[in-house]
């Protein structure tokens, strides 16, 4: 995986899109801007965090909004992770290290586990038992990757079949799992969108496809979904639900519950293409 590779462009003010992808793995791995690019007839590129809440996305996104145009629509995926709390360990954090002396990355990842005192403050010592990543962090400054990866425009392609995670994940949690909606990431969360319409960026809101299967076993989704409903309306933005799709219910299209592979992501975005197409019609 190339891990400085987002952030190294949008640091260095080369992606400047008219379209941007914003999200976790929901869009990282299942969203394609060639396609988005094809239908639209836009520039686009995919900023996907994988395993990261929207505290860390909001963080990225502000750095892209530094030092590159501001784009005229965001996609911004949600799902039952993209609200809670700013705590715990934080996932794949060495990608952050070349950037922690800037100062809206050292406020957000202190929130985390992950970088030390002596990483904030001792700048070499951030890739401590890290030799790769110290090769990649500073070939990535010259566009240089040695960790190279199937990536369009910040989009991975996952060419995979159904991984079998699932079935340990039923047994593991039988009775379904539990997810949080923590109010300083919404009020973080509003506050994007309030943003967004101030600017005139057209922020659309998406949940993708999931493995229908999943869909009972996780016991706070009615609470996501009316919070998503509501601020679709308090704000104006929309919300696009592909909860119930009829990809939902073709597992060859999925490599997990939660995510669609390279054949699945591509008719997805060709669907989702198609469904903005008809809203910009309308200027929502």
């Amino acid at each position: 995986m190339v891990i400085y590779e987002k952030l190294t462009k949008l640091s260095n003010g080369a992606i400047n899109t008219d379209l941007i992808i914003n999200g976790n793995s929901k869009s990282y791995v299942q969203l394609s801007p060639k396609i988005i690019d094809s239908v639209l007839d836009l520039n686009s590129y995919n900023l996907g965090l994988d395993g990261n809440d929207f505290v860390i996305q909001k963080m990225q996104y502000d750095l892209y909004e530094k030092t590159n145009t501001p784009p005229k629509i965001i996609i911004q995926t949600v799902d039952f992770a993209t609200l809670r709390k700013a705590e715990g360990e934080l996932y794949n954090y060495i990608r952050f290290a070349p950037y922690i002396n800037v100062n809206e990355v050292a406020t957000t990842t202190k929130q985390y586990e992950g970088f030390s005192f002596v990483d904030y403050n001792l700048p070499f010592f951030k890739y401590s038992g890290q030799p790769l990543e110290v090769l990649d962090g500073f070939a990535s400054s010259f566009n240089v990757h040695i960790s190279p990866a199937n990536m369009e425009k910040g989009y991975l392609q996952k060419n995979l079949t159904w991984d079998g995670t699932f079935d340990k994940f039923k047994l593991e949690n039988k009775d379904g799992i539990n997810s949080s909606i923590d109010k300083s990431t919404c009020d973080i969360f509003e506050a994007y969108i309030e943003e967004c319409n101030q600017k005139n960026i057209k922020l659309i809101l998406v949940y993708t496809p999931v493995y229908y299967e999943f869909i009972p076993y996780d016991l706070d989704r009615q609470l996501l979904f009316d919070y998503l409903n509501d601020i679709s309306e308090k704000y104006n933005v929309p919300f696009l639900d592909y909860s119930d799709d009829e990809l939902t219910f073709k597992k060859y299209y999925f490599f997990n519950s939660q995510h669609l592979n390279k054949e699945g992501s591509e008719l997805f975005t060709k669907k989702l293409s198609l469904d903005i197409k008809e809203l910009l019609k309308n200027e929502f």
